[in-house]
Formats: structure tokens, C-alpha cells, sequence
């Protein structure tokens, strides 16, 4: 496990200061939606290795970024039921299917879908954000996670 705080170098500042929640949720907000689409391009879409590269970058700064919040007043990470709820659960919970169907059939105008059916997406994606929640609980961004698509 890799914290946020290792990653920055020595001496580095935090990329965030200990904010409120309401202010943590609507940072969060903000990459929930281009998070969960580059999770379904590589879950779900066909793409060579310099492309599935980038969106695995990008996810990196994303979720580094999420992980480095604190809450006031304590300096605590984001909770996982949280970050679990901000990241996945109000976008795809109860309609999984249907969401994720319908954001592939979106993302299929750029990038060709590969053969994984959508229930087994359904079910990877879930188990991602399962994971990268209890990560972000510590501070970690889950790089590895991320890595491993």
C-alpha cells in the first residue's frame, strides 16, 4: 500500500489541505463521471497499449488527487462507505446494468467494444470501486488496482 503523502516526493506539500465534506464531495463529484468512463473504456472497449496507458494515467492523477483529501475537523480520509457511495453508488447503484450498458454504447462512437458481456463489466467495475474505496480510506490511491487493468 502506497499512501498519497509517499508519492509526492520529499517535501512536497499535500495536494489538498484538510477541507470540509460537503467541499470533499463536490471534488469528488467532479471526477466521479470521467473516473468511471475511463474505467469502463478499459474494462469494456478496445484500445492499443499507448491509449490504455493514458486513461490509466489519468486515473492515477485522479484518484491521487481523492486520496490526498482530509476532513475537518480531525484530518481523517474520506470514509470507504464514502468514497463507495460518491464514486459508484449514486451513478450505477440499483441500475448497474442499464448505466453501464448505456455509457458503453456511448463510449463505442470512439472505441470499439470488446467481447467481455456487460454483466461480467458490471461485476468488475463494482469490485474496482469496492477496492479502490478501502484505499482511499487510507490515504492510498490504489495505484496497483489501476495498474493491473
Amino acid at each position: 500500500m502506497v499512501r498519497a503523502t509517499e508519492l509526492l516526493g520529499p517535501g512536497e506539500a499535500l495536494m489538498e489541505m484538510s477541507i470540509r465534506k460537503k467541499k470533499a464531495e463536490q471534488i469528488v463529484g467532479g471526477l466521479e463521471q470521467p473516473i468511471n468512463l475511463h474505467l469502463l473504456k478499459l474494462l469494456g472497449c478496445l484500445a492499443g497499449p499507448e491509449v490504455r496507458q493514458h486513461w490509466k494515467r489519468e486515473l492515477e492523477t485522479w484518484l491521487l488527487r481523492i486520496a490526498a483529501i482530509t476532513l475537518k475537523p480531525d484530518d481523517s480520509p474520506i470514509p470507504a462507505k464514502v468514497a463507495y457511495q460518491w464514486l459508484y453508488d449514486e451513478t450505477f447503484g440499483g441500475s448497474e446494468q442499464r448505466n453501464v450498458e448505456m455509457m458503453l454504447r456511448f463510449l463505442a462512437r470512439d472505441y470499439p467494444r470488446n467481447e467481455v458481456d456487460t454483466p461480467t463489466i458490471v461485476a468488475r467495475l463494482r469490485s474496482i470501486h469496492e477496492q479502490l474505496a478501502q484505499r482511499v480510506a487510507q490515504n492510498d490511491p490504489g495505484l496497483d488496482i489501476i495498474d493491473a487493468l
